[in-house]
Parts: structure tokens; C-alpha cells; sequence
């Protein structure tokens, strides 16, 4: 894996160490882009909402549990 350095923001940088109770910068940065792709993935999941079609009865499945 590459070892990037594309933080120019020293601003950034500094509020993340305020925050981050002593977490290494580097912890930090993963922590922050497992978090996008997480929302990535959320919204990737939301852009079919409505364009689903929904076969069966709710009332029946409701009755089961």
C-alpha cells in the first residue's frame, strides 16, 4: 500500500488532533475513509428507493411472527 500525503490542511489537521484524544493521524485518516465509503455505500442503497418492486402481502408476514 502507498503511503500518501495529501493533507495541505493544516487547519483540518489540527481540529482532527483536537478531537481525536491522542489517535494517531494515521488511524484517523482510515477511520475517515471507511466512514465516507460507508456513506458511499448507504447512498448507493438509497437511490432505489421507489424503484423497487415489492411482491407479497405484508399483512400475512406480519401474522406469522
Amino acid at each position: 500500500m502507498n503511503n500518501y500525503e495529501y493533507i495541505n490542511s493544516e487547519s483540518l489537521v489540527k481540529e482532527l488532533q483536537d478531537k481525536s484524544n491522542g489517535q494517531p493521524i494515521e488511524e484517523l485518516i482510515q477511520e475517515a475513509i471507511r466512514l465516507w465509503l460507508q456513506l458511499q455505500s448507504q447512498a448507493e442503497i438509497k437511490s432505489f428507493r421507489g424503484k423497487l418492486k415489492w411482491e407479497g402481502d405484508l399483512d400475512a408476514m406480519r401474522e406469522d411472527q
